[in-house]
């Protein structure tokens, strides 16, 4: 590496050992493209998709108290270690934007399901019903078996906001065009947030019962940060720059697609060998000053996993601070310094990181963000085998 005279941080997210075969089933042994096998950093390809430069998502801030944006759910097309794959989206890339407002804010989003027409729409079986001058569908009965890929709704993970109508409402139903030429389908979303709501790092996903794996697995997921928090009053967490980490386990088979629930098995992350992605990204980097004090924004947007973060240079371990766990503010620095940071799906974890000073005659330090080893009996998945 060119000396940048900078530390350098390299996200190495590590997951369980694959010390076993992936046991493929009868569809998969047709192969494709993206093979069920481990990245190895080795060959040539491997710079041509890892060790990139870090990138935040795209992000939409709130204007005069009002978030306004759109959402297209459709299949994209992008490139998983150096694998093309076609998944269902926003707006046709790996993670969905970043939605930035304050207490008090309004969300409004126009979603566009642009999927395909759906094969069996009569699964969920629902109403038309209005609320406040909002008409939506409601789901007033569906089954308990995975079904209705191309249908979804909308869901803001942890904000305290109304869960009806036209809101952060899991129980409405937003299809797609019913047939093939018709326009896509689109739907209003309103969410308000209270004037005193609680301030911190939240995200938001698709959450149709029957489809909501399966469409968050494809990436289907996006970080949403209610800002202002009384600890940006501190210098040192106002002044750090931003980095926000959306980790994803995302699922395809060796075409680069999914299309049902076989790779939802407890053991079938691991056993795949897939790699998880930070934001779309595979292992990517970041450069900081010695001395540089930045915050980092952790979001599990997987499904199943456990993810044991711990940041080492070569085997000493370099402290995380957390300051908030969920979007709530602890209060205090909590030093995780002989211990990873937990992160079960949905979890969110706020932390302080400073890069230390170089040693005398040295122009750079590379750090590896991992995830620790995880036992068997700790796999919120089952038990590997």
């Amino acid at each position: 590496m060119k000396s940048l005279f900078a530390i350098l941080l390299s996200f190495l997210l590590l997951l369980y050992p694959a010390n076993y075969a992936y046991a493929a089933d009868a569809t998969d042994s047709i192969g494709g493209p993206c093979p069920y096998d481990a990245i190895n950093s080795a060959v040539p390809s491997y710079k041509t998709y890892a060790e990139k430069d870090f990138k935040n998502p795209e992000e939409i801030t709130s204007n005069n108290g009002v978030l306004t944006t759109t959402l297209t759910v459709k299949y994209g097309d992008n490139n998983i270690a150096g694998c093309p794959v076609h998944l269902r989206s926003y707006n046709g890339k790996l993670v969905g934007p970043t939605l930035r407002v304050k207490p008090g804010d309004t969300i409004r989003i126009n979603l566009i399901n642009d999927l395909p027409p759906q094969d069996h729409p009569d699964n969920h079986q629902t109403n038309q019903q209005t609320d406040g001058g909002c008409s939506y569908e409601m789901e007033t009965e569906t089954n308990n078996e995975p079904h209705n890929f191309n249908v979804t709704n909308f869901h803001t993970h942890g904000l305290h906001v109304s869960p009806s109508g036209c809101s952060d409402n899991v129980l409405r139903v937003m299809k797609p065009r019913a047939k093939d030429g018709e326009p896509a389908k689109e739907y209003m979303i309103e969410v308000k947030v209270p004037d005193d709501h609680p301030t911190g790092t939240y995200w938001y996903h698709a959450h149709l019962h029957g489809s909501t794996a399966l469409q968050v697995s494809s990436g289907m997921a996006g970080a949403l940060i209610v800002e202002d928090k009384e600890e940006d009053k501190i210098p040192e967490i106002k002044n750090a720059e931003e980095k926000i980490f959306v980790v994803q386990q995302i699922v395809y088979d060796q075409k680069g697609e999914i299309e049902d629930y076989k790779p939802f098995v407890p053991t079938g992350w691991g056993k795949s060998q897939r790699h998880v992605t930070i934001n779309g990204q595979i292992v990517p980097m970041i450069k900081m000053r010695p001395g540089e004090v930045q915050r980092w924004r952790f979001i599990h947007a997987g499904i199943r996993e456990s993810i044991q973060l711990e940041l080492r240079n070569d085997r000493v371990q370099i402290p995380l601070y957390e300051i908030a766990v969920d979007g709530i503010a602890l209060g205090k620095l909590d030093s995780w310094k002989n211990s990873p940071v937990e992160l079960e799906p949905g979890y969110r974890s706020d932390v302080l990181i400073k890069a230390e000073m170089l040693p005398e005659n040295q122009t750079e330090e590379t750090y590896l963000l991992s995830d620790k080893a995880t036992t068997s009996k700790k796999l919120t998945g089952g038990q590997a085998s």
